[in-house]
């Protein structure tokens, strides 16, 4: 049976995307650690500025820090955003 290149191309995709994901999950504990690590040090900076809400984690959750969402209240705040 001849596979088109195509259809190669895809299966060669999923297989190259599987093995680098499998590699970089035996990193996850060193990676949410370093993630972590940046949001201590993002929220003992930011913690004290009325103008910026960190981000909300509730009771028993255990984020990994992919993103870290903060909101700017600009009529609390002694800058602009842009400022900021």
């Amino acid at each position: 049976m001849i596979l088109s290149t195509k259809y190669k191309n895809k299966e060669f995709d999923r297989e190259l995307q599987s093995a680098v994901a499998i590699a970089q999950l035996k990193k996850i504990d060193k990676f949410n650690r370093e993630r972590k690590r940046f949001v201590n040090l993002i929220e003992k900076t930011l913690k004290d500025i009325p103008a910026i809400s960190l981000a909300y984690v509730p009771e028993g959750a255990e984020p990994n820090y992919w993103l870290y969402p903060m909101r700017y209240n600009e009529e609390k705040a002694k800058f602009s955003k842009k400022e900021f």
